[in-house]
């Protein structure tokens, strides 16, 4: 069955289309972050069943498409590494000059 919007979808096959089980897509779609169809009961005794289109669909998706952080890098590199060394080594001569200061002056 196809609409102008694209092809319309079960239950079983929308939630495959999207990646999600059943019970995701029902929940999705009560909570109302998915469009739907709503089919009436063919029959006398009955409930309307829901049908998703692939427009629907992918509107979700781009809706919700997020972009993922950039990460920091928290490793030092070899650089980071040479550099906190001659820190450290400048901070030692500090300590090293200020106790001779020390001794001259007492």
């Amino acid at each position: 069955m196809t609409t102008n919007n694209g092809i319309i979808l079960d239950s079983e096959a929308a939630a495959a289309y999207l990646g999600v089980s059943t019970t995701v897509l029902k929940r999705l779609t009560r909570r109302g972050y998915i469009a739907y169809v709503e089919f009436p009961s063919s029959g006398k005794v009955g409930r309307a069943s829901r049908k998703w289109t692939r427009a629907d669909l992918d509107a979700f998706i781009e809706e919700h498409r997020r972009k993922a952080p950039a990460r920091e890098t928290s490793v030092p590199t070899l650089e980071g590494k040479a550099r906190a060394k001659r820190n450290a080594d400048t901070f030692k001569s500090e300590l090293s000059a200020a106790a001779v200061l020390r001794d001259l002056e007492a």
